[in-house]
């Protein structure tokens, strides 16, 4: 119902924040709370972060873009006429995707979204959320995630992909014409296949990994993390990383 959305692309040795909580004063007394953010109970999951996935492929009509739109700086004109199309494919069916232009359009490209189905058959992508401006601006695409969804390797008029692996693809099909300036794509993130870490009123998953997150030093005391290769909760302690369960350090 709300969404905070920052153009990262720029970024260097510096922290992005989309929400600033400050407390002017003290209460006046020890009987109230104050909450940074207050949830009523019944709700699924207080957090849940989906799970960062990478562009496998991309084409804009039949040409393959996917080393212009997942490396910053080779960039990609993209919709320069009316009805071409963008695919964005991955193993995972992602939902969100992150659309960093280096020169917006200067006008609305008008587009329709498609999905594939597990047929392989192309179908009207619904409930699409697009901040893009129609490619004037940098944006993201959300989406959920249909129940018929599936994987392909063709275009939707079925010319076949060079890449004939199947992926979940989705497809941005320009419908406006008389576009003086079209959009040049700098990088295309997507995100949200599955979900990496959830925080419930009873349970916190965090996504199992094989090595460290974090070093272990004196800013970090007292984390913890799932070590995949352990098959345990690791905490940071004083002397590095240990098993929570019997104390040996984590490999």
């Amino acid at each position: 119902m709300i969404l905070l959305e920052a153009d990262a692309s720029q970024m260097n040795a510096s922290d992005g924040v989309f929400i600033d909580m400050q407390i002017i004063g003290q209460p006046l007394n020890a009987d109230g709370d104050i909450d940074g953010i207050h949830m009523p109970a019944g709700m699924t999951h207080l957090i849940k972060v989906g799970s960062a996935e990478t562009v496998r492929s991309a084409y804009y009509n039949s040409v393959n873009i996917t080393d212009n739109v997942t490396n910053g700086g080779n960039d990609a004109t993209v919709f320069i006429n009316d009805n071409d199309v963008v695919y964005i494919g991955a193993n995972n069916n992602f939902t969100t995707v992150s659309i960093a232009l280096s020169t917006g359009s200067s006008g609305d490209v008008t587009l329709t979204y498609s999905y594939c189905d597990g047929a392989g058959v192309w179908q009207t992508l619904p409930g699409v959320s697009d901040s893009t401006s129609g490619f004037r601006i940098s944006g993201t695409i959300l989406f959920p995630n249909p129940s018929d969804r599936g994987k392909c390797n063709q275009e939707i008029d079925g010319t076949p992909f060079s890449d004939t692996k199947d992926y979940a693809y989705i497809a941005l099909t320009r419908t406006r014409n008389n576009i003086l300036t079209p959009p040049v794509i700098d990088t295309i993130n997507i995100a949200g296949g599955s979900t990496s870490m959830f925080l419930t009123d009873d349970t916190l998953r965090l996504n199992p990994v094989e090595t460290a997150p974090e070093t272990c030093g004196a800013t970090n005391l007292g984390a913890i993390y799932f070590d995949i290769s352990e098959d345990d909760m690791c905490i940071c302690k004083l002397g590095g990383w240990e098993v929570i369960r019997d104390g040996s350090a984590c490999t």
